[in-house]
């Protein structure tokens, strides 16, 4: 006969999976385009065949019942809003490798002046 599986264990597993599933989602494709494949999603299971078509024709294809201006507008101002927020979170994620690789620089000349007992001349010097 087989082990028993225990009955409360998985609930924590499922949890954390879930939350790396989504963190490494967010590692590739950025907070940006998470978010809007969370809202694509969302207008694709919940909208009737009318509103995706409705939407279509004004936001994508931009055809408008007269002097209405605000579906560009609104495009505009998302796309920006898209820039800017993926250049802060690339700038501040190039910020931190920079830090790191500045670290372990330093951590390796410590460690090797350390082990020949000797000065070593470097540029940082």
């Amino acid at each position: 006969m087989g082990k028993k599986k225990g009955k409360g264990k998985s609930t924590g597993t499922n949890e954390f999976s879930l939350i790396k599933f989504f963190s490494g989602i967010i590692k590739e494709i950025g907070i940006p385009g998470f978010l809007v494949t969370i809202v694509v999603f969302i207008f694709l299971t919940y909208s009737s065949a009318d509103q995706k078509r409705e939407f279509i024709d004004r936001f994508i294809l931009l055809k408008s019942n007269g002097e209405e201006f605000k579906p560009c507008i609104i495009i505009v101002v998302i796309l920006l809003l898209i820039i800017v927020t993926g250049s802060i979170y690339f700038r501040k994620t190039i910020q931190l490798m920079k830090k790191e690789n500045n670290r372990i620089g330093k951590e390796k000349s410590e460690l090797q002046s350390a082990l020949i007992n000797k000065n070593l001349h470097s540029s940082n010097q």
